[in-house]
């Protein structure tokens, strides 16, 4: 009776453990970019970032409201486009970066500005929007989250889309030490 608890415990564990990584599909991916730009402040437990067309994570807020998007983050941005079976010419068309994004959002601080490329040697001026967050309460960044997510299910995959979540799903202690007791309680399972 009891191997078939810890099987049970065991499985919807497992469950939860793929659902929460579901959430982070693509930021390996972009681990490189993340820490070229960790003078964004980012803190490691809550950390917000920007979800790409192509599976790409960008990120560039953090809960403290400190961190602007600037034209190096930007260059970077199309730079890792380039690398991820993306030529830089069509990663300067993801300029417009937060099209998406309502600008009367209470948490928002949008503004025009023009950024500049290097663009195999012959700089580019394009004009995108440079964007401020302020630290929200948690209720609303699962409101945002939401709307976000909306928004990508009804937009074609051609277009530039981008969508905004919390991905911090670190595992607590308490989590921890779940896995281990039902991990433990499948061993008699292994010895027959």
């Amino acid at each position: 009776m009891s191997q078939r608890i810890g099987i049970f415990l065991w499985v919807v564990f497992a469950f939860a453990f793929v659902r929460a990584d579901r959430q982070q599909i693509g930021v390996a991916a972009a681990g490189e970019l993340l820490f070229e730009i960790g003078d964004s402040g980012l803190i490691a437990n809550r950390k917000l970032s920007y979800w790409m067309p192509n599976g790409a994570a960008f990120t560039i807020l953090d809960m403290f409201g400190r961190t602007t998007l600037e034209p190096h983050d930007v260059e970077k941005l199309a730079y890792a486009y380039s690398q991820d079976g993306c030529q830089l010419d069509q990663a300067v068309e993801y300029k417009d970066l937060f099209k998406l994004v309502p600008e009367d959002y209470k948490y928002w601080d949008i503004s025009q500005q023009e950024f500049e490329y290097d663009n195999g040697g012959s700089p580019q001026r394009v004009t995108g929007k440079k964007m401020v967050f302020h630290s929200p309460p948690q209720d609303y960044l699962d409101e945002v989250v939401e709307v976000c997510f909306r928004l990508y299910d009804k937009t074609s995959k051609h277009e530039s889309i981008l969508i905004f979540g919390n991905i911090a799903r670190n595992r607590s202690p308490i989590t921890v030490i779940f896995l281990a007791i039902t991990s433990l309680s499948l061993l008699p399972l292994v010895e027959l």
